[in-house]
């Protein structure tokens, strides 16, 4: 089977924490089917590691890395789980500093749920002031299957997706930075790629992270734009 998004359920975003918060959560759009693979990438501004989970107990995972930024401030990482008890679901991401924060998630069908993530997650970042493409590092995928980036940075401008990838953009309220966005790509085959943005969006100061998972056969389908029905209003 291919991997394959659920429609009006990708990357759902505008769930946000406030200074105070040490968890920010968010109910998923629609009846969640055991089986599927959620996706959650969280950022927050302090250095440590995020903690995912959801109301069903489905075990969460987090990420092996994360990407910190210390001329930025911010961290994010992703969060992942194969859905053992479906409903509707409400995600969470906790960490224990208080911070503003922002959390988004997308579910897809189709992974192979015997494994964890395709190949070894990735994160970079560039302090340095100087423009350049935002980009997490190769990862070396073993099948078809789905790469996702996501990009932070506090230079205003949308992140455009690379070239057969689709980007999501997250629209961050005021608290959190401008530019913060995914993209994704489903694959037909594995090989080492790097997710990275589109070049003609470079950002002085940024934060990138990637993650890949495997089909359970075959490869996919690009996935389309997104529309007015793939977000999920739900502001703390």
């Amino acid at each position: 089977m291919a991997i394959a998004a659920v429609s009006g359920s990708r990357w759902q975003d505008n769930n946000f924490g406030a200074i105070t918060d040490t968890v920010v959560s968010g109910a998923l759009a629609g009846t969640v089917a055991v089986g599927e693979l959620l996706v959650a990438v969280h950022q927050l501004f302090a250095d440590e590691n995020q903690t995912f989970s959801d109301d069903k107990g489905n075990t969460w995972h987090t990420a092996s890395v994360r990407s910190y930024n210390g001329a930025v401030g911010a961290a994010i990482q992703f969060g992942w789980a194969f859905v053992t008890t479906g409903g509707t679901v409400t995600v969470s991401a906790t960490s224990a500093t208080s911070s503003n924060r922002q959390l988004a998630v997308s579910r897809y069908t189709g992974a192979d749920t015997g494994v964890g993530p395709d190949g070894t997650a990735t994160a970079a970042n560039n302090g340095t002031g100087s423009n350049s493409t935002v980009a997490p590092g190769s990862i070396t995928g073993t099948g078809a299957g789905i790469l996702i980036a996501a990009g932070l940075s506090p230079t205003a401008g949308d992140l455009a997706a690379a070239s057969g990838y689709t980007a999501f953009d997250l629209d961050p309220p005021a608290f959190t930075y401008d530019c913060f966005a995914v993209q994704e790509k489903v694959t037909g085959a594995g090989g080492a790629e790097d997710p990275a943005f589109n070049a003609s969006t470079q950002k002085d100061y940024w934060l990138a992270i990637g993650i890949a998972f495997r089909a359970s056969g075959g490869g996919g389908s690009s996935i389309a734009a997104i529309s007015s029905n793939d977000h999920l209003m739900g502001v703390r």
